[in-house]
């Protein structure tokens, strides 16, 4: 089960990701729908997280540093010459 630092951590990364999320959306980088649909996604993932152990928080968020990383290096949308899933 989640504790107070864990959640917290969980609450900081929503807020970086829904500021990165519309700063996307005011570049033209994103569209609402596609705001909407990932801060909806992000906070299912919120109330999944509370029954994951802790080594299985650490594996998302690994996961998820990597996904950032591999987005910061391709570039603006629609310059990766790789297919987006």
């Amino acid at each position: 089960m989640a504790n107070d630092q864990d959640i917290l951590l969980q609450v900081n990364e929503l807020v970086a990701e829904e500021q990165e999320l519309r700063g996307k959306l005011q570049h033209h980088e994103i569209d609402e729908s596609e705001e909407h649909r990932r801060l909806q996604g992000n906070v299912r993932k919120v109330f999944l997280k509370a029954s994951f152990s802790r080594e299985e928080l650490v594996d998302e968020i690994r996961a998820a540093i990597e996904q950032h990383h591999s987005a910061e290096t391709a570039g603006p949308a629609g310059s990766s010459t790789a297919p987006r899933a």
